[in-house]
């Protein structure tokens, strides 16, 4: 896949039902089509690391699975998800376009492996414990396992006990990896995410990622739907410079 020009990863957080996710990816296309944004869904069929065992994890891989391929299939779009386990990504076929390896197993040997195998591009969601100076090895072990498309989601790094930053000096530094920044998770606040956003196009990465609609899982940090071609429209005249 090409990702030299400026792309968009969003979606809900987590498919909360066939309809909700049908609902905002279809919002987010109309909208990106308009500005003319390459946008690939992204969608998570189970949260394995709620903070709460009460939390709403998802509606589980086999109905989140089939509700990802019936909104590519309606959308004609490319999709992403994350996977916790070597076994539940023997099934993403061609469901899956980029493969997402979440932030808590981005050091995971057998993950990064498993990933690398399906010949897919793959995304890392970078660890907000790891400093960027921990992310070549992480994709050593990819490049070592023949992934060719590797790109790396900046989420930031925690400073303190709850606080996360994004340090900006990381993206003045050449890598071999394709630079996306979290611009949702990295705050604490939706609508933080556009000066982050910005700030982090302006310094040449080349996608962001955002969740938007959420409405059962990181509602605070979602975009709003309402709000999305605002946040959009302020961004994307980055792809006639990137």
């Amino acid at each position: 896949m090409d990702f030299s020009r400026f792309f968009l990863i969003a979606g809900p957080c987590v498919i909360e039902s066939f309809e909700h996710l049908y609902e905002v990816a279809t919002h987010i296309k109309k909208i990106t089509d308009k500005m003319g944004v390459r946008w690939v869904l992204k969608s998570s069929y189970d949260k394995a690391n709620r903070t709460s065992i009460e939390s709403f994890r998802g509606i589980g891989m086999g109905r989140g699975m089939s509700a990802l391929y019936k909104a590519k299939s309606m959308l004609d779009c490319e999709v992403t998800t994350d996977f916790h386990s070597v076994e539940q990504i023997e099934s993403y076929g061609t469901t899956v376009d980029i493969v997402q390896v979440p932030a808590f197993l981005c050091r995971q040997t057998d993950i990064i492996e498993a990933a690398a195998r399906t010949q897919k591009p793959v995304n890392v969601k970078k660890g907000q414990f790891i400093s960027p100076g921990g992310i070549p090895d992480i994709v050593r072990k990819l490049s070592d396992c023949g992934c060719g498309d590797i790109l790396i989601t900046e989420r930031g790094t925690q400073f303190g006990y709850s606080d996360v930053v994004v340090d900006f000096r990381r993206f003045h530094m050449p890598t071999p990896w394709v630079d996306v920044l979290d611009v949702t998770h990295s705050v604490s606040d939706w609508r933080q995410s556009l000066p982050l956003a910005k700030a982090a196009l302006a310094l040449g990465v080349r996608g962001i990622f955002c969740e938007v609609g959420s409405t059962m899982c990181d509602e605070n940090r979602s975009i709003p739907l309402e709000e999305f071609e605002r946040f959009l429209g302020e961004i994307a005249f980055y792809k006639y410079f990137n």
